[in-house]
């Protein structure tokens, strides 16, 4: 089996998604949602600011780790790669949740 062969999602390598994923990870560890006044920055709780700054990039990291692990783990532990797969999720259900909630506020 070859890295690049057609094996992954949507006929894509796992290895090119992994790749992509972590290309994206780090433009989103780079850029992120800073506030745009100071004002603003000091209305956000400290767990606020820790959530914008690292859980969008953290997804982006658990998405190629998960679509590494698809490609390495033999077929039988597929499920393990699942579970990060869901843990990318829950980080990015609460960065979403997070900046919409101040959004909403006006933050």
């Amino acid at each position: 089996m070859s890295l690049f062969s057609g094996s992954g999602w949507l006929g894509v390598s796992w290895l090119v998604w992994a790749a992509l994923c972590l290309g994206i990870a780090i433009v989103y560890t780079v850029y992120w949602p800073r506030p745009r006044t100071p004002q603003q920055a000091q209305a956000r709780a400290p767990w606020q600011s820790f959530v914008l700054r690292w859980y969008h990039g953290l997804t982006w990291y658990l998405l190629a780790l998960f679509c590494l692990l698809r490609l390495l783990l033999p077929s039988d532990r597929v499920g393990y790669a699942n579970w990060v797969a869901v843990l990318a999720l829950v980080c990015y259900v609460t960065f979403i949740g997070t900046l919409a909630s101040l959004r909403w506020r006006g933050q």
